[in-house]
């Protein structure tokens, strides 16, 4: 008998999101830009984040609240934290400011997703397949809203 789950029954959907959750805030907080953690070990598919280093240009930018990078980052935070509402607004102005954002697209899905909004999710996924067509991230995420929305439709 092989257990694919901490649980000996099925998972429900909200235990998987759970899950899959804490893995990305478990990454999010624990390696850096590059994918590796503080002993320099690589992470299987760590995310990749736009924060700018000190003094630079990039950075200077980041710090006023007119340009993307400044809400990825706000809208990072609010989406580890769980405040989906508030991060679905901020990857929305990232990516009206800049619609070549990845990470952008992806977490406003994922944001949307999370609401129930699934339609709008579905769209901010095929905006990110448009960007990168073989983005293992989105297609995941396309076809769970697709499924959630056979489900609710």
């Amino acid at each position: 008998m092989v257990i694919n789950w901490p649980y000996y029954y099925p998972p429900s959907q909200a235990d998987f999101e759970q899950h899959m959750w804490g893995i990305q805030a478990y990454r999010f907080l624990n390696y850096d830009d590059e994918g590796y953690d503080p002993y320099g070990v690589p992470a299987y598919n760590a995310p990749t984040y736009s924060t700018p280093a000190n003094n630079t240009p990039a950075y200077n930018q980041s710090v006023g609240n007119g340009n993307a990078i400044y809400w990825l980052n706000e809208a990072n935070v609010s989406y580890l934290t769980g405040s989906y509402e508030q991060a679905a607004e901020s990857y929305a102005k990232a990516v009206n400011l800049d619609p070549s954002l990845s990470k952008g697209w992806l977490n406003l899905g994922n944001s949307l997703y999370y609401l129930g909004r699934y339609q709008a999710s579905l769209n901010a996924y095929n905006a990110l397949l448009k960007l990168e067509p073989q983005n293992a991230d989105a297609l995941a995420g396309k076809s769970l809203t697709l499924l959630a929305l056979n489900k609710t439709g």
